[in-house]
């Protein structure tokens, strides 16, 4: 059997030679799962992903190894409660604890008097200002 190769191009190019005996011959050697490209290229070829796993990697070995150790729970009392999605924007800002604030008590406040252009008064600014315009000079 002639190798077959095919080209995947994901923002990178990759170039995948399957040879279908070399896999069947080296699958007890095969443990892990093959990539995302090569299940990619196997599918366009037309074979099956299964057929170069190893047995100890499909569902069901894994449901007959986990099936004595995995119990059900069958009162509905026991079972956690339903996770519930807020209605409301959640915060993004983290809740400072009370402990946090008395140990960040070095920051300088800030706080912002306005000064107005028209009198020159502070309080206020020159769209609220009632006060006659200061003499430029």
């Amino acid at each position: 059997m002639t190798p077959s190769s095919l080209k995947v191009i994901n923002g990178e190019l990759f170039e995948l030679v399957i040879h279908r005996e070399f896999y069947l011959r080296f699958i007890a050697k095969i443990i892990s799962m093959p990539c995302k490209h090569e299940v990619a290229a196997m599918a366009k070829i037309g074979l099956k992903a299964e057929d170069f796993v190893h047995k100890w990697l499909t569902m069901d070995v894994i449901t007959t190894t986990y099936a004595n150790c995995i119990k059900l729970v069958n009162a509905l009392r026991l079972l956690p409660p339903t996770i519930k999605r807020a209605t409301h924007r959640s915060k993004l800002k983290k809740r400072a604890d009370p402990i946090e604030r008395e140990l960040n008590t070095t920051k300088v406040k800030k706080i912002f008097i306005a000064t107005c252009s028209k009198c020159g008064q502070k309080g206020h600014y020159y769209k609220t200002c009632t006060n006659a315009p200061q003499d430029p000079n």
